[in-house]
């Protein structure tokens, strides 16, 4: 008798276990719905992109110095207004992050541009605009080469921004699509501005 009291006792706590577990992983924040990064995670914040800060040296030394697990190469790559030159990190050949260069020798604009980049609030590539939380409010249209791009500032922060593809949008170039339309608009990558 005691046995069956012990099993049945062991089989309840074992459900309400895996029940709270699974409360857990889906109650949160917008991270629970993410894309599974692959390779090393980079966390950008108001204060830096990864490592990166705003007295990062623009060099490729640099940053493989700060980023040993990257390769650091340099590539050409569009920011709104236009093409530039710029430094990247890869991993397994893939690129994770572009560097701009800024004033005075230092890193100007970082981009993420793959999985691997969460975001202040957990945001990372692939998620829905939904998803990501962001207030519609907050966001413009992007100009020149980022037209069909919705930016909007990452929720708690003046420096980290969320850019989104609209790619069937064709309304007024200045005007956010409407928000039933930017709801499903894609995060394609999250750019890092020194305070």
């Amino acid at each position: 008798m005691r046995r069956k009291a012990f099993w049945r006792t062991t089989i309840v706590l074992a459900g309400l276990l895996m029940t709270a577990a699974c409360t857990t992983e889906t109650a949160t924040s917008p991270v629970a719905e993410a894309p599974v990064a692959r390779g090393h995670a980079v966390r950008f914040t108001a204060a830096s992109a990864g490592p990166v800060t705003a007295e990062t040296a623009y060099s490729a030394s640099s940053l493989g110095a700060l980023m040993p697990q990257f390769q650091i190469k340099p590539i050409e790559t569009a920011n709104e207004n236009n093409t530039t030159s710029a430094l990247a990190a890869f991993s397994n050949g893939l690129q994770v992050m572009q560097f701009l260069r800024g004033s005075n020798g230092r890193v100007g604009e970082v981009f993420g541009v793959s999985e691997n980049i969460v975001g202040p609030n957990g945001e990372r590539l692939g998620m829905t605009f939904r998803q990501a939380r962001v207030s519609h409010g907050s966001c413009r249209m992007g100009g020149e080469l980022w037209t069909d791009m919705a930016i909007c500032p990452a929720p708690g922060t003046r420096n980290v921004f969320l850019v989104f593809a609209v790619p069937q949008y064709r309304g007024p170039l200045d005007k956010l699509p409407p928000p039933a339309e930017l709801d499903g608009a894609e995060l394609q990558r999250i750019v890092w501005r020194p305070a």
